[in-house]
């Protein structure tokens, strides 16, 4: 069985997109405070060292 994760990785970044943001960037890690609220990304790696991604990251 062949996987696809990179339309799987796809299809969860859309649809995560589509929502509204009600999180925040924590505060208490300062380089983590100073990045973008708008940012956005999810990646996924697998144990054969293949990437798959969408967004910032």
């Amino acid at each position: 069985m062949q996987n696809n994760y990179a339309q799987i990785i796809s299809n969860i970044y859309a649809d995560i997109l589509s929502k509204e943001n009600l999180g925040k960037v924590p505060d208490y890690i300062p380089e983590i405070a100073c990045i973008d609220e708008d940012k956005f990304g999810v990646c996924f790696s697998d144990l054969k060292e293949n990437n798959f991604g969408n967004g910032d990251f």
